[in-house]
């Protein structure tokens, strides 16, 4: 799905990330558990109770951060917490005209099963007649792809720093035996304090013994 889709505002580059290098940036196994988690030196808050009774009266609209071909995304602010959140919120005729139910189906499932501090995290999700609503995670950060647009390449420190947390976070996915399967700049976002969330999961599946992983090496 389009930038829309990633349930997360697109902001600046985020320049703040550069500075750690590799001192955050060894990889380690994850220690799981709620609440909270911890992997490669960053803990994430505790684990939301996800379905919380939320209303969409709950929210103000902020502003409209991103647009997509079946939906678009929000900035939203609670009016009791003033905790900030991105609804994202898709239109059901058109997800069902471009044939898009098995991916949103896909995008909740997996989002609903994990508690990464590198994963968007997903809080409520809604329907009425006419649309689909997801309460996600806020990543104010932007993209990492616009962020390494802006800087040409990175040195060796800052990709060993986002390589690593990339790494921790699809080995917490297959330790699942979840498969990402669109790992890309556009869909790894940085949070207020650098550290990557991978985002948009339509395309994840949960394996079971029926599939099967094919590899391709293309010829240099």
């Amino acid at each position: 799905m389009e930038a829309a889709a990633a349930g997360t505002v697109k902001a600046g580059s985020g320049s703040r990330s550069a500075s750690k290098g590799s001192s955050d940036g060894g990889v380690a196994s994850p220690s799981l558990g709620c609440p909270g988690v911890t992997v490669c030196g960053h803990s994430s808050p505790p684990c939301p109770e996800f379905q919380h009774q939320y209303k969409l009266d709950d929210f103000d609209t902020v502003a409209t951060v991103g647009t997509g071909t079946f939906g678009r995304v929000h900035l939203v602010k609670e009016k009791t917490a003033k905790h900030y959140f991105a609804l994202k919120v898709m239109s059901i005729p058109d997800v069902i005209r471009l044939k898009q139910e098995q991916h949103v189906h896909n995008e909740k499932s997996v989002l609903k099963e994990v508690n990464h501090p590198f994963l968007v995290r997903l809080f409520w999700t809604s329907h009425d007649d006419r649309f689909l609503y997801m309460l996600m995670e806020y990543v104010p950060g932007g993209e990492l792809f616009s962020y390494l647009r802006n800087m040409g390449r990175f040195n060796n420190s800052t990709g060993l720093f986002y390589s690593s947390e990339i790494i921790c976070a699809i080995e917490y996915l297959h330790s699942k035996e979840i498969v990402y399967r669109d790992l890309k700049p556009e869909n790894i976002l940085l949070d207020r304090e650098g550290h990557i969330k991978l985002t948009d999961f339509g395309f994840a599946k949960k394996l079971s013994d029926r599939y099967h992983l094919h590899c391709f090496i293309l010829p240099c």
